[in-house]
């Protein structure tokens, strides 16, 4: 593992995450890797579910799915700023990119294109941790 890449780890394991995806596969691996990596991460059922959570405490990352049981990912991390502006928010979309909506960039959302690696993860993470400010990691 690169240097940075291990203590991109060491600043997660800081944080709290948290993983929206309709799909069990997306959910339960990201899930997975994250805690296996020493992260606080928690998989909400619904978009519902989550905007709830997040009304009653805030989370240093989201990551929802292109589409959730409820509502399309991108929609959930439109209404989800209002509750945690200051989060890391990861939009997880197809290959495609006429399927990202514009506004994403503009918003600040960052894009995981499937197929998920591990690779891709890292390098996203790495990316968003370095941007941000006001994360666990920086207070």
């Amino acid at each position: 593992m690169p240097e940075d890449y291990a203590s991109l780890w060491l600043r997660l394991a800081e944080l709290r995450i948290m993983v929206i995806a309709h799909d069990p596969w997306i959910k339960n691996s990201l899930i997975g890797y994250f805690k296996s990596n020493g992260c606080e991460a928690y998989a909400p059922e619904s978009g519902r579910e989550a905007l709830k959570a997040l009304a009653e405490k805030p989370y240093d990352i989201v990551i929802a799915d292109f589409s959730l049981p409820d509502m399309s990912g991108f929609d959930f991390l439109q209404q989800s700023l209002s509750h945690n502006p200051q989060s890391i928010n990861m939009l997880i979309c197809p290959g495609d990119p006429e399927k990202i909506p514009p506004e994403t960039e503009r918003m600040g959302i960052r894009i995981i294109e499937k197929p998920l690696r591990t690779e891709a993860i890292d390098e996203a993470f790495l990316k968003a941790v370095k941007e941000q400010k006001n994360t666990a990691y920086d207070r």
